[in-house]
């Protein structure tokens, strides 16, 4: 997974939030049998879209996310 940077509205290196991929991992986490984290990046040439949830590790409580 690439290391995100910051940019404007929203966007990184690795790309911007797309509610329906996010969508689909909040459901991942809250699923009647969760798992702690999810992250989906999809990609399209040099779109790319992500969405994240939850721990990305539990014995720290680090949120999953793009980085």
């Amino acid at each position: 997974m690439a290391v995100a940077h910051p940019a404007s509205e929203g966007k990184t290196a690795v790309g911007r939030r797309d509610p329906a991929l996010q969508a689909l991992v909040d459901q991942v986490v809250a699923d009647p049998n969760p798992n702690p984290g999810a992250f989906l990046l999809a990609r399209d040439g040099s779109d790319n879209r992500f969405g994240a949830a939850g721990v990305a590790d539990r014995s720290t409580d680090t949120p999953m996310g793009r980085n």
